[in-house]
């Protein structure tokens, strides 16, 4: 389910009577965002009906819309005054389909028109979800990019490495490159980001910073320091490539999201 929080009501500007609109927000997960989602929401509508006898102010009366809970939404009305008896409203439940398309950003609105307060003397407003996006404990998002970070140990950053880990659809994101790795490099995953709301065959691109697990309390053996020199001062530099060789056997590699993001100069973009 989904929650629903009141954030505000606006009266129409207009010289035309209106009800006020309703602004509620709606929170959904990344990964909904990413494939798209639909699901109902509930809710009792107040519905103007004439009454007997003739009425005598201009209150308006009282109308309040309450949140439930999972998804309903329950009008109800105050009576403020009793010189108005010829129209009253009754409540009449309803159910709204929502659609989260791919790609939706937070703080976009997604309007049910007439859907909202009721009003004795015109039309009624409008119902407007504000799409609002919960945190995700992996993934951080840019307009359409997505970022995240991935902890190599030693050994893979300095042999190689060919790894994978799960994207918010559940299909891998495969990594690999038989060279160097230093601490802070960025590798850019092109269309792995979000998808684009207006045109879905466009796609961001998804960054990954390195971050490298030094072993802790490890002191190399005195007769293997004079190789690891050699073998790094008779090294030349090359340049950074990713490959994307399947036939390669995945690697144990620890995927901490988030987490201790590298904050470095001079970080490298790999293509």
């Amino acid at each position: 389910m989904h929650d629903f929080n009141p954030f505000g009501f606006t009266q129409s500007s207009s010289e035309e009577a209106r009800g006020g609109d309703i602004v509620m927000d709606l929170w959904v997960t990344l990964e909904e965002l990413y494939v798209g989602v639909s699901f109902e929401v509930t809710r009792r509508k107040l519905i103007k009906v004439p009454a007997p006898g003739t009425r005598k102010c201009n209150c308006h009366m009282e109308l309040r819309t309450t949140v439930l809970g999972h998804g309903r939404l329950q009008m109800h009305q105050e009576q403020v005054c009793s010189d108005c008896p010829n129209i009253h409203f009754v409540p009449e439940d309803r159910t709204l389909d929502v659609e989260i398309e791919p790609g939706m950003r937070d703080g976009e609105i997604y309007p049910f028109l007439g859907e909202g307060e009721p009003h004795p003397d015109g039309d009624a407003g409008d119902l407007k979800f504000r799409i609002r996006q919960q945190k995700h404990k992996t993934f951080h998002r840019r307009g359409d990019d997505l970022y995240t970070n991935l902890t190599l140990t030693l050994v893979q950053a300095l042999n190689g490495y060919h790894i994978s880990f799960p994207h918010l659809d559940g299909h891998q994101v495969v990594l690999s490159s038989d060279y160097v790795t230093a601490p802070g490099t960025i590798i850019r995953k092109l269309n792995e980001g979000m998808p684009n709301f207006e045109n879905n065959k466009l796609r961001g691109s998804l960054y990954i910073t390195i971050d490298i697990q030094f072993p802790d309390n490890f002191k190399i053996p005195n007769e293997q320091r004079a190789i690891i020199k050699q073998l790094f001062d008779s090294s030349t530099p090359s340049s950074d490539t990713v490959s994307n060789e399947s036939d390669k056997p995945i690697l144990t590699t620890s995927y901490n999201g988030l987490d201790g993001i590298s904050k470095r100069p001079n970080m490298k973009i790999v293509n």
